[in-house]
């Protein structure tokens, strides 16, 4: 599980940039076969 913060801009749309920077650091990593599941957990 990789958990990254998801601040909200003033418009009230949230700033993804941080989960796209996570999840294109872990797809550079997984190895040849590896299966990655997406998932969202919302706090509110």
């Amino acid at each position: 599980m990789i958990s990254v913060p998801t601040p909200v801009a003033k418009s009230k749309e949230p700033d993804l940039s941080y989960v796209k920077s996570a999840a294109e650091i872990a797809g550079k990593n997984l190895k040849k076969g590896a299966t990655a599941a997406p998932s969202v957990m919302c706090n509110g």
